[in-house]
């Protein structure tokens, strides 16, 4: 039976060398030094694997240009590769074709994994053998003012630099074409701070430097790599870094350019950057973070950084800055395609964007960073799509003081090894942070962010909430996909609070789809993290391009949606509305909880005073009011609740996951900046012992008030196996403050579904107070007497008896309670004769009662 093996397996061999490579568009096989391997289907994989290599020998610095195929399966094919599997299979890249530089001599097992979207793999393995480069000894090289012809230029190449005291390289004046190839540079320490420098520095003067090509070199054990400014036409492609600014209070850097255009870092290995390169979350917080690769500057466009490998950076991973802009320039002043970034240990982020104009961040892989994926501030017309974002720390994207952007078609996972941050450590999927205010960096442009496209995302495990659009206008949400939270591996406190998905929006005129969904996720291998679709997930294919949810790594796509056919989610007849009730009627709105505060005041009137400001209804003849005083210690604190809802006639429509809310009001606060807090909030939970969630506008928002009302309008998701909701209304004060006020106007509720509700506040039909408690009987009594109470919310439930003096006399209920109606006999008879208060708390909320006992 080995025999027949051997033989067919030596016919197949033969015709396929017969038959020769082929060369196509998508997948590439070489031919002269190319060798070719085939494995049979090993470990339950079914998938065939073909991988390549145009060079699988050589020495340091060897640059191996790889490709992969499969077959077998059906659908698409993604692949997944580790170039020393010598640990076990570890994701080092991400695509079909990967070009790698190998920089120390040895032997590397280069295996690539293939999966269909069906579920289905097979793996391939390729031996790189990589010799020890051979380098001569050099001293400095300056060239100053020299002009080399474009077909006979200035190569350096084969030297081995260590000079620790002085830049190794230097080039400035005008320079004209010079190749930096194949040399080693090490032990550079001339400059630890960010002022410049490196082993190789290139000083210009407004594009006074061109063509210049630096590649297949190797920094090691240097502070600083390569420093270039005033360059035009740049190339740094396949250099590979190992341990740069490595010792304590060192800026380290790989590659920094400055006041540079038409450059290109591709292909580069980057590995070791910082003092140190292990550090739990949240991380380490730095004075002198260092860089793997950072631009900025004047003038600084047509930027391609590409298919870079970046590994183990105490700091940022890619940052690009640029100080002037020029918002007519067609073509993209930047691109970061493609680039693997693998722990970023510090407080920093794996790619960052500022002051930027047309700019794509596309089909990049980051696997674990200590605080944001990718972080843009002050941009205009930036693409981020198709990238995939393993356990950030804090937010998968983060989005500041922008407009015009595209988030679209990215992946963003966080693991149950995250679950047990700090509260304000858990971020959200995609997050467009609060308004600014400052003014933009170019005229014309609004304070907060605005028309920004969040589409086909998938966004799992961020237990904060998925998406989270804070302020600004002009937003389309749709077609995302949000992972249901597992409740089962999380605190109550975690799910208390997830938000999935929340939209800010004063303005009222951003658009918040009918197809995103909170539902759970089928991927690929969730076990590997390979987080592409499942051809069989309901999320697979999309209403407006056809395309899975979530990253597609696909290079031939371009996100052309017509937002002007995206629906806004239908919205139904408002469930609560007010707009001036008669004066003193204070309907169903009522103080329901309190702490710390005295004098407190809940009243509808026509006109109230907020310190000097004289304040009048927002529209109709009256408005709410409330306002309270507190000692000057501690944190004090007003909630407002005007009823509960039963969802259970739309269970059917939440249980789809893509059931939206609006709540919008008007109000007008104490202007005591820092030391006051207003927020609303929508509380959602189940029928029986099942976590709660709330969607705010954020963990107590800070509130200006600007002397007049100001818009509050919140856009959610109503969670699965919801079937309760609560409105609140929060007043919080500290510090100094001696007393706080709020006015509120103009409220209404709307659950935006096509599915008639039938509720009415008005009528009360379907609403339902959170807890009634009744008087006792008899009373007066001596010495029982009988208290009822209804709940209608699970909860804690607590009915204590207190004397006149506040002290506790007797505990009567103290467990949970699932909703119904309670009785309670209270024997007093070892009490005097007297006034006694009786308390009932479920949860946050509370109610009063007094009661006589005598003897």
């Amino acid at each position: 039976m080995f025999m027949k093996y051997l033989s067919f397996l030596a016919v197949f061999l033969i015709l396929f060398l017969v038959s020769g490579f082929r060369d196509s568009d998508k997948n590439k096989f070489f031919s002269d030094e190319s060798i070719y391997e085939f494995s049979l289907a090993v470990n339950g994989s079914t998938l065939r694997v073909e991988v390549t290599a145009d060079s699988v020998s050589g020495p340091a610095v060897l640059t191996v240009n790889f490709a992969a195929s499969a077959g077998g399966g059906s659908g698409k094919y993604y692949y997944f590769w580790d170039f020393n599997d010598t640990d076990g299979f570890q994701i080092e890249a991400v695509g079909d074709s990967i070009t790698r530089p190998f920089g120390f001599p040895g032997k590397y097992n280069v295996t690539v994994k293939a999966w269909d979207d069906n579920g289905n793999w097979g793996s391939n393995t390729i031996t790189i053998n990589v010799d020890s480069g051979s380098y001569t000894p050099s001293q400095k090289i300056h060239i100053y003012n020299e002009v080399y012809p474009a077909n006979n230029p200035r190569i350096i190449e084969g030297l081995d630099f260590s000079d620790s005291s002085s830049t190794q390289i230097l080039i400035e004046g005008t320079v004209e074409n010079v190749i930096i190839r194949r040399n080693r540079f090490r032990n550079y320490k001339a400059e630890k701070g960010f002022t410049g420098g490196g082993a190789i520095q290139i000083l210009g003067t407004v594009n006074s430097i061109k063509g210049i090509i630096i590649e297949e070199n190797l920094f090691v054990d240097d502070f600083k790599a390569i420093d270039a400014g005033g360059v035009n036409d740049i190339q740094i492609r396949n250099n590979v870094f190992k341990r740069i600014g490595y010792e304590s209070g060192v800026c380290g850097e790989s590659v920094r350019i400055l006041n540079s255009s038409d450059i290109v870092v591709e292909g580069n290995l980057v590995d070791t950057i910082g003092a140190t390169y292990e550090a739990n979350p949240p991380g380490i917080d730095l004075p002198l973070s260092s860089f793997a690769i950072v631009v900025g500057g004047w003038d600084v466009y047509n930027f391609v950084i590409k298919n870079n490998f970046i590994y183990n950076v105490l700091g940022v991973g890619i940052f690009l800055t640029n100080e002037t802009v020029d918002t007519t320039f067609s073509t993209p002043y930047a691109t970061i395609e493609g680039n693997f970034i693998q722990n970023i240990v510090a407080r920093e982020f794996a790619i960052g964007l500022m002051h930027y104009y047309n700019c794509d961040i596309i089909r990049n892989y980051i696997d674990y960073s200590n605080n944001f994926g990718i972080s843009i501030f002050y941009c205009d017309s930036i693409k981020i799509g198709d990238n995939v974002i393993i356990n950030p720390v804090n937010s998968g994207i983060n989005m500041n003081y922008s407009q015009y952007l595209k988030v679209y078609h990215n992946t963003l996972i966080r693991g149950p090894e995250l679950l047990g941050l700090p509260s304000n450590e858990r971020g959200f999927g995609i997050w467009l942070a609060e308004e600014c205010g400052e003014p933009y960096l170019w005229e014309g442009q609004p304070e907060i962010s605005s028309n920004v496209i969040v589409m086909d995302n998938v966004i799992d495990g961020y237990y904060e909430g998925g998406i989270h659009i804070s302020q600004g206008g002009n937003h389309i949400v749709d077609e995302n996909v949000i992972g249901l939270v597992d409740t089962n591996v999380i605190s109550l406190n975690d799910a208390n609070r997830n938000t999935y998905l929340r939209i800010i929006d004063s303005t009222e005129t951003s658009i918040a789809g009918s197809n995103n969904f909170i539902r759970k996720i089928n991927y690929i291998s969730k076990d590997e993290n390979v987080y592409f679709l499942l051809s069989s997930d309901p999320s697979y294919s999309s209403v407006y391009d056809g395309y899975p949810a979530g990253a597609i790594w696909d290079k031939n796509y371009t996100f052309d949606v017509d937002t002007s056919d995206i629906k806004d989610s239908y919205h139904n007849e408002n469930m609560l509305v007010n707009s001036g009730a008669e004066e003193g009627d204070k309907g169903i709105w009522n103080i329901i909880d309190s702490s710390n505060v005295s004098n407190t005041v809940f009243e509808v009137v026509s006109e109230a005073q907020i310190g000097d400001l004289t304040v009048k209804p927002h529209s109709g003849s009256n408005f709410f009011f409330s306002k309270a005083s507190r000692p000057q210690n501690g944190e004090s604190f007003l909630k407002i609740s005007p009823l509960i809802l039963d969802l259970s006639d739309i269970s059917e429509q939440i249980d789809k996951g893509n059931t939206f809310f609006k709540l919008s009001l008007y109000a007008i606060t104490s202007d005591i900046e820092n030391d006051f807090k207003f927020e609303a909030r929508a509380l959602f939970w189940g029928d029986e012992e099942s976590f709660s969630y709330s969607v705010t506008p954020s963990i107590y928002l800070n509130w200006v008030s600007p002397g007049y009302y100001r818009r509050f309008t919140i856009y959610g998701l109503i969670p699965p196996e919801m079937r309760n909701l609560e409105l609140d209304l929060y007043s919080i004060a500290s510090g100094s403050v001696s007393e706080f006020a709020f006015a509120f106007d103009d409220v209404s509720f709307n659950i935006l579904t096509e599915y008639p509700l039938g509720i009415n506040y008005r009528t009360g039909h379907k609403i339902v107070k959170l807890f009634k408690l009744y008087q006792n009987y008899p009373n007066p009594f001596n010495p029982e007497t009988k208290i009822n109470y209804v709940i209608n919310c699970p909860g804690n439930v607590k009915l204590i008896i207190y004397n006149l003096l506040g002290q506790e006399v007797a505990r009567l209920v103290d467990e949970y309670q699932r909703p119904g109606e309670y009785n309670v006999m209270w024997n007093a008879s070892n009490l005097p004769s007297g006034v006694y208060i009786y308390r009932l708390k479920v949860n946050d909320y509370s109610e009063v009662r007094k009661c006589v006992l005598l003897k």
